[in-house]
């Protein structure tokens, strides 16, 4: 794992992770390599349950216990922080500051930031941050296959018929690489899509549960990773005369970790059966 600066980390992360307000901006340029972030735990043994070179979370309600301790145990506390060389601290579930945290941040150098997230979620986007800056990866939601030699990310709401659709393009002989939790990795700026690790090579088909995608398709049909070209959105929608057309313009871009791809918006059916012609024409004429 590559070293990444906490300010590279930060960078355009402020809706992600909600922050409120940062202080101890000069201990931006620390650089972080690991995909750790822990919540104090309070209770007797805190003393040892920090794990050096992580972000530690921290809620109101152990900041407002400290607040009225003595000077001597928020000295200790913060020995506790300095030497198990934390490289930043988060306060969940806030959007102020308690002010003997921002000159303790000031003092050592030592990047606070408050954010209006609970500390579950704030430690859940926290991780997915990290894993984006520093292994250049993230997880996206939708199903991946490959169509006429072109990777093709299917995005769009619960039950827009993503899996359907790339059930029925794998029917057709293209090729069905992951559905549901797709995981990107960014390799010299090119992006390559696979199949989670817990979940590779399974399924989940409304009504029929999860299946084993080798009951369904061909081995030949079924690979474990592609380059990602193309993102398709679907947008669920009842107007039902627009479900024969089949050829829809660039509508945008998605960027990913800095790539940007072209990206077209697609009107979805549940029930539809055209989705896949859909797919096809998009790409073939990607391709011209």
């Amino acid at each position: 794992m590559s070293a990444v600066k906490l300010k590279d980390i930060f960078e355009d992360a402020e809706d992600i992770l909600g922050i409120t307000e940062i202080t101890g901006e000069t201990g931006l340029t620390r650089e972080i390599c690991q995909i750790r972030v822990q919540q104090n735990i309070e209770g007797k043994n805190d003393r040892d349950r920090l794990i050096p070179d992580t972000i530690l979370i921290l809620s109101p309600s152990y900041l407002s216990k400290l607040a009225c301790t003595s000077s001597k145990a928020r000295k200790n506390f913060f020995q506790r922080i300095i030497s198990s060389d934390i490289s930043c601290i988060a306060i969940s579930g806030t959007d102020s500051m308690p002010v003997f945290m921002r000159s303790f941040s000031e003092f050592y150098h030592i990047v606070i930031f408050t954010s209006i997230y609970d500390e579950f979620l704030l430690e859940s986007r926290l991780i997915g941050l990290l894993r984006e800056k520093i292994l250049h990866a993230v997880s996206l939601h939708g199903s991946l296959v490959n169509v006429f030699g072109h990777g093709i990310m299917i995005t769009g709401e619960s039950g827009a018929g993503k899996t359907e659709c790339a059930c029925r393009l794998t029917e057709k002989g293209h090729a069905w690489i992951a559905d549901d939790v797709v995981e990107v990795e960014k390799r010299s700026n090119m992006l390559y899509g696979r199949s989670q690790s817990l979940i590779k090579h399974l399924i989940h088909k409304r009504y029929r549960g999860i299946i084993d995608v080798k009951k369904l398709f061909n081995s030949a049909v079924i690979c474990d990773e592609t380059i990602i070209d193309i993102m398709i959105e679907f947008q669920i929608t009842k107007d039902i005369g627009k479900e024969k057309e089949c050829s829809y313009p660039v509508e945008k871009v998605h960027c990913i970790m800095g790539v940007t791809l072209p990206c077209f918006q697609l009107p979805a059916f549940p029930r539809g059966t055209n989705a896949h012609r859909c797919v096809e024409n998009i790409v073939s004429k990607f391709m011209l």
